[in-house]
């Protein structure tokens, strides 16, 4: 038997017998790993955040980093492309997050200012 049928025979098989009573609540869980302080319910605030400036970085998805589409001066809207990739190349298109003037270029980001 090669290693990987070994791997995938320990994988598929059968639950131990005792399995159902050696099951623990989620509650025990948290208790016995120092967790019950946290589990509660997490304080909702409401809040408008409207930044002045933001960088938007190239580089931060899998696959090649996309180039800017886009220059310095440029006056571009929220959801606007702002950098994209080749359609034959792994990568994702970056996207302006606020109204504003695009105010640096460089290998990594695009700094875009409301």
């Amino acid at each position: 038997i090669s290693r990987t049928d070994q791997e995938l025979e320990v994988l598929m098989r059968d639950p131990h017998p005792a399995r159902k009573g050696r099951e623990l609540p989620i509650s025990t869980l948290y208790q016995r790993l120092g967790l019950s302080p946290y589990d509660r319910e997490a304080e909702f605030v409401a809040g408008h955040v409207t930044p002045q400036r933001v960088t938007i970085p190239l580089d931060s998805h899998i696959g090649r980093p996309a180039e800017a589409s886009v220059h310095e001066g440029d006056l571009v809207r929220r959801g606007d492309v702002i950098a994209t990739v080749e359609a034959d190349q792994l990568g994702c298109p970056a996207h302006a997050s606020i109204d504003g003037r695009v105010t640096a270029i460089d290998a990594r980001a695009v700094q875009i200012s409301a």
